[in-house]
């Protein structure tokens, strides 16, 4: 880490003062359009020279910039800091490679916050995505931005600010530069032990059409059901909340009927052969809509696939609603956190997919599980704590792992063996004890008691592709990913996709998945040995070798002989003695 100095000037052009204190981990800009900082930007110091582009080109459309400089990380700054990222209007997130990283996890923080008060928005100055949790947002591509103060793409970052700018100073209380709805406090449910509570309005439909009402009715019934299989989430009862129809009333108002914390409104509209269902969940205190979807059906099949529709809406719900919980978990001091609040937050780090923040997660579950023994939802996490190391590759006692993973995921089923996720990650331990009859049996009872869990799907498409059925685990991923496309281990389903096409003796669709895996998860080493693999095989020798080389670079040292066998779900035989030659193709050296 270096150091940075913040120069700020202010529209009076006073000389700018310097303030030098201890090295930190990221930086920050913020640029003053009033008393308080309208805009702050939240970057990584390896990005410092490209983001002062960006700060010289918005002072050139008339924006007064506090830039930065050479910041200390005392408890005079971070209070600073904190002030400035509370009050800004807009909060410009800098996503690149560096801030993906494991050194971003500041950066990750501060896009946790700005999500939360609604004022995120992410740009890439890298052809990056933004990592999970954040890809909600679009993000507004600079990658290609050479610096032009008026090219297309800078007005385009332009006209977003100004519209956050503007709209936040039309709806501020007139004082601090806060929203009203922001300025009531944070939410409680971080501090609780339970879940949060969820009611499922009765779904509006097209005036006169006794057909699609009742279609509507059973969607929102069976929604109900499914959302009840959650461990994750408490469902108000049907008898209750269907009484409520979505837009009778606000959202405020309903959560306190019905004793919520979230709704969810839905309403079917014709559109020429196809119906359009738009689902919105929303928080009652404060009120905030937290996400919406549009999806579109066949109108003549659409009781022959309600099953499939109330499983995709289930996946998409679940996922929105733990994204915003995260979230807001951020915004509290952890001592305040309650297991609720300790859990998702440990979530938000495990999924950021490196050991530091595993170790992290496993502290914070570890607190949760003291507040709420036997929690069946907690276990589960502990277990997929324990492999996490492993599935890196750089676990240095395999079978340690292994063993704590089972023994959790044990103690997860014991504690309610209704719950589908249990039975999930004990498959995952089965498979990697190589009991895979087990494994599968296990997967298919966690689907048997949730078929919306995904997650399910796709272990079973990896089991499947060890006994060489690549058309069954093809189906099986494109079902996962159909159903919850923003999952956290949709990347895992595109790279079980290309292993599958693999089999099938498909080269260019096998690299066109591993591609899009590794544009989910480009973080994680194994997904570009995958796709070195692919293009070696595929012929494409460049791209092989610069796939190959980053996963070296990830992962700190040549795979073994043993590691890529234990890794590869391919059955014995000549499929995985291929595999072997495309990553001797790619660069592999060692032959242990």
């Amino acid at each position: 880490m270096g150091h940075c100095t913040v120069l700020r000037s202010d529209p009076l052009d006073k000389a700018p003062t310097k303030v030098t204190k201890n090295p930190i981990q990221i930086c920050c800009v913020c640029f003053n359009l009033g008393d308080m900082a309208d805009i702050f930007c939240s970057y990584k110091r390896e990005d410092r020279e490209r983001v002062k582009l960006l700060a010289e080109a918005l002072q050139s459309h008339g924006l007064s910039v506090w830039w930065d400089a050479e910041l200390e990380g005392g408890s005079l700054w971070r209070q600073r800091l904190l002030e400035e990222l509370q009050s800004a209007r807009c909060v410009i997130v800098c996503w690149t490679r560096a801030s993906l990283g494991p050194e971003g996890e500041f950066v990750h923080d501060e896009a946790s916050a700005a999500k939360l008060r609604g004022v995120y928005l992410p740009v890439a100055l890298d052809d990056v995505q933004p990592p999970l949790g954040f890809g909600q947002v679009h993000t507004l591509p600079l990658h290609k931005w050479q610096g032009d103060p008026n090219a297309p793409e800078l007005m385009t970052v332009l006209g977003a600010v100004r519209r956050f700018v503007e709209g936040a100073r039309r709806s501020t209380d007139g004082s601090s530069g806060r929203q009203p709805a922001q300025a009531e406090g944070r939410s409680q449910h971080a501090t609780r032990n339970e879940s949060p509570k969820v009611a499922v309005l009765r779904f509006g439909s097209p005036a006169g059409d006794a057909e699609r009402a009742d279609f509507a009715a059973a969607l929102a019934e069976d929604l109900v059901i499914g959302l009840g299989r959650s461990r994750l989430l408490t469902l108000v009862p049907a008898k209750s909340s269907l009484d409520f129809e979505a837009g009778s009333q606000g959202t405020r108002q309903i959560c306190t009927a019905l004793g919520a914390d979230y709704v969810v409104q839905g309403q079917l509209r014709p559109m020429g052969r196809r119906l359009r269902l738009s689902l919105h969940l929303s928080r009652g205190q404060p009120e905030t809509a937290v996400w919406s979807g549009r999806f579109d059906y066949p109108a003549e099949t659409l009781f022959d696939e309600l099953d499939d529709i109330v499983n995709s809406l289930v996946g998409a719900l679940e996922v929105a609603l733990l994204a915003h919980e995260e979230v807001e978990a951020f915004s509290l001091p952890e001592e305040l956190l309650g297991a609720w609040g300790l859990f998702v937050r440990g979530r938000a780090h495990f999924w950021r997919g490196y050991a530091h923040e595993a170790r992290v997660a496993r502290g914070l579950f570890e607190r949760a599980l003291a507040l709420r023994s036997g929690s069946a939802p907690i276990h589960t996490k502990l277990a997929y704590t324990a492999l996490h190391d492993l599935l890196l590759g750089i676990e240095k006692d395999p079978a340690r792992a292994v063993r704590e993973a089972h023994e959790r995921a044990l103690q997860a089923v014991a504690a309610d063996r209704d719950y589908g996720k249990a039975h999930c990650i004990l498959g995952i331990t089965l498979t990697l004890m190589g009991r895979r009859t087990e494994a599968m049996a296990e997967q298919e009872h966690a689907l048997r008691l949730n078929p919306a869990l995904s997650e399910a799907l796709g272990e079973k498409a990896r089991l499947l592709l060890y006994a060489g059925r690549a058309e069954e685990a093809l189906a099986c991923a494109d079902q996962a990913l159909r159903m919850t496309p923003a999952d956290p281990h949709a990347w895992l389903w595109q790279l079980w996709k290309a292993m599958a096409y693999f089999q099938l003796g498909n080269s260019a669709e096998a690299l066109e998945h591993a591609i899009s895996a590794c544009v989910r998860r480009g973080d994680y080493y194994f997904v570009h040995d995958v796709r070195a693999v692919m293009a070696a095989i595929h012929g494409d020798l460049p791209q092989a070798h610069t796939a190959f080389a980053e996963a070296r670079r990830q992962q700190g040292g040549e795979p073994t002989i043993a590691g890529i066998r234990s890794r590869a779900p391919l059955p014995d035989g000549p499929l995985l003695d291929q595999y072997l030659e495309g990553y001797k193709t790619a660069g592999l050296k060692t032959q242990e």
